[in-house]
């Protein structure tokens, strides 16, 4: 399965996760006209591989921006395609933006800028359009915590969605892609059935380490095109792939 990793959809592409809508539409239309059959992440997990179609794919979107609500939602409502959203579950209904847009705009940010509240979270999964994993409760870099910290991270953010959300919570993402060993673990004993990862090294695939396919403000339509292909695929599963792309990160800073 392809498994596609947004993070905003605004009209307003002010940074680097950012994509616009008709971005968005023209990505989902591509698949749509390639064949591809759109399915939702949490719903194929456990399903015999040899069962599904052989070219599906699933969009996920990193961090619950209210742009999703807004932009992602109508665009996928349309299409009559569906979408996970991993949730920062300590975010929802706060009046403050994320962390880093505080940090880098500190006085200049919008509704779009913050994590959708309760009402639309409700609105967007009663209509189905929305499905909802786990991003923690507050988006540390999991790695960096003691483990009681981390196991508390993964595990609160768990009880606190299905408590508020009243839906079986059976994903995860992690922030930043950051995890250890450790990480994976503290994952699997809080009970996800599975975990989604945007390799930025060579990680091996697992249903904790499921590998998706980054798509950012840069991504041109011939990129997109690669990056939704096989070659694509089989080189991130490859070490190879991601020692030549060290070596040659390393020659550009020399």
């Amino acid at each position: 399965m392809l498994i596609l990793a947004y993070h905003r959809v605004n009209p307003e592409v002010r940074d680097g996760l950012s994509v616009a809508p008709s971005t968005l539409r023209h990505h989902l239309e591509t698949l749509i006209g390639r064949g591809w059959s759109n399915v939702v992440l949490e719903e194929e997990i456990g399903t015999d591989p040899d069962a599904l179609p052989p070219k599906t794919f699933a969009v996920t979107f990193d961090d619950g921006y209210q742009d999703n609500f807004f932009h992602a939602a109508p665009i996928l409502d349309d299409l009559g395609m569906r979408a996970t959203v991993y949730l920062v579950s300590d975010m929802i209904d706060s009046d403050r933006p994320f962390p880093w847009l505080r940090l880098t705009a500190p006085d200049d940010f919008d509704e779009m800028d913050l994590h959708m509240n309760g009402g639309q979270l409700q609105a967007a999964g009663d209509r189905g359009v929305f499905t909802y994993g786990s991003h923690t409760a507050t988006h540390p870099m999991l790695s960096e915590l003691d483990r009681e910290t981390a196991s508390e991270e993964i595990a609160r953010s768990k009880t606190d969605l299905e408590r508020r959300l009243g839906v079986d919570i059976t994903t995860f993402c992690y922030p930043a892609g950051n995890f250890n060993e450790e990480t994976i673990e503290l994952v699997a004993d809080a009970g996800y059935d599975a975990a989604v990862v945007t390799p930025n090294r060579h990680i091996p695939e697992s249903m904790l380490t499921l590998h998706r396919v980054g798509i950012y403000s840069h991504i041109t339509p011939r990129l997109f095109a690669l990056k939704t292909s096989r070659l694509f695929e089989n080189a991130q599963k490859s070490s190879l792939f991601w020692d030549m792309r060290s070596r040659i990160s390393r020659r550009r800073a020399a």
